[in-house]
C-alpha cells in the first residue's frame, strides 16, 4: 500500500449512477437523486442537492457526481445552464427566486459530471472517480441517503475532522437495533483509547442476516446494538488499487464489483477507523424511508 501524509480533503464523490428500482414506477421519469426532499429551511430540492451543500458546508471544495449516460441530459440542464429568460426576468422581483439563482451559480462550478458506463456495481461506480479524484484522499457519501447532525457541524464534517486527526481510512458508522443489520453495511468494532466515538474495525460484512450480525458483529464494547454504515467514508487512493485488481481480474460478488468486499481487503492490509458520527442518516432507497425524507431534516 502507497504511504500517505496527512492531506487536506477537497474532493467529495457521489455515486448516483442506480436505476432506484426500488421507487419505480418514479424513478422511470426522474433518477433517484433528483427525487424531492424537504430541506432544512423548508425549502422542496432535490437529494442530490442537499448532500452537494452536506459536502461544501464541510469544508470540500469540489464534488463529482457518477452518474450513467442516460442521466447526463438531466444533470447538464440542472447544475451547468442558466434558468429560462422567463423564469430569470421573475427573479428580479422575488427574492426566493433571486437567492435561489446566486446559489445555483455557486455551486455549478463546483459540480463535476463523471460517468459510469455499466451498472457493474457501487464499487465499480467508485472506481470511476479514480482519474478525476488523482492521488488525493477524498469524502464517498452514498448518493441515497441523508444526513442529519446533532450538533452544528454537519456530519460530514465530523467524519473529515476525525480524519486530520489520525489519517487512517475512515468509515462513518451509527449504533442501531440489530433488526436493522440486513438493511445496511455493517462494523464489529474495537474502541480506541485516545479518542471516545473512534474505533479499530474489527469485521465487516455487508447486510447481514440478523443471525450472522449477532454472532460475528458484535462490538467489544459489547453494547446490544450494532453498528452500520453511516454513508460516507474518507478513502486515500488505497482503496482505487484494490478496485482496480477486482476489475482486473473480473472479482465479482453477487454479480457486481462490490465496495464493502473491497473494504474488507483493505482492512486486513493496512486497518481502517470507524467514526461514531453524532446525528442520523436515513436511506431514502425504498417507499417507507422515502416518506420520511420529508420531515427528516426539518424535525431536528
Amino acid at each position: 500500500m502507497i504511504h500517505h501524509s496527512k492531506q487536506q480533503i477537497r474532493k467529495a464523490v457521489i455515486p448516483i449512477a442506480g436505476l432506484g428500482t426500488r421507487l419505480f414506477p418514479a424513478t422511470r421519469a426522474i433518477p433517484k437523486a433528483m427525487l424531492p426532499v424537504i430541506s432544512g429551511d423548508g425549502r422542496v430540492s432535490p437529494l442530490v442537492l442537499i448532500l452537494i451543500e452536506e459536502a461544501l458546508q464541510s469544508g470540500v471544495e469540489r464534488v463529482g457526481l457518477v452518474i450513467n449516460p442516460g442521466q447526463r441530459p438531466v444533470f447538464e440542464k440542472f447544475f451547468h445552464r442558466d434558468l429560462p429568460r422567463t423564469t430569470r426576468l421573475k427573479t428580479y422581483n422575488d427574492p426566493y427566486m433571486s437567492a435561489h439563482r446566486n446559489r445555483m451559480q455557486h455551486l455549478c462550478g463546483r459540480v463535476e459530471l463523471l460517468t459510469q458506463p455499466d451498472p457493474a456495481g457501487f464499487g465499480d461506480a467508485v472506481f470511476q472517480a479514480r482519474s478525476w479524484v488523482g492521488g488525493e484522499p477524498f469524502l464517498l457519501m452514498l448518493g441515497d441517503h441523508l444526513f442529519r447532525s446533532n450538533t452544528d457541524v454537519p456530519c460530514c464534517r465530523q467524519l473529515i475532522q476525525a480524519y486530520y486527526s489520525r489519517s487512517a481510512d475512515l468509515v462513518g458508522v451509527i449504533r442501531l437495533p440489530i433488526r436493522e443489520a440486513p438493511k445496511r453495511g455493517t462494523a464489529a468494532l474495537r474502541p480506541c483509547p485516545q479518542s471516545e466515538r473512534r474505533y479499530e474495525v474489527l469485521k465487516i460484512i455487508e447486510k447481514p442476516d440478523i443471525e450472522t450480525a449477532r454472532k460475528e458483529m458484535r462490538s467489544e464494547d459489547q453494547t446490544e446494538d450494532i453498528a452500520c454504515f453511516f454513508g460516507c467514508y474518507i478513502f486515500t487512493s488505497d482503496i482505487f488499487l484494490i478496485l482496480e485488481y477486482f476489475d482486473s481480474k473480473d472479482l465479482k460478488f453477487r454479480g457486481e464489483f462490490q465496495l464493502t468486499e473491497a473494504m474488507e481487503i483493505l482492512r486486513e492490509s493496512k486497518s481502517i477507523d470507524g467514526y461514531e458520527i453524532d446525528g442520523d442518516s436515513l436511506d431514502i432507497g425504498n417507499i417507507d424511508d422515502y416518506r420520511q425524507a420529508f420531515s427528516f431534516l426539518v424535525s431536528r
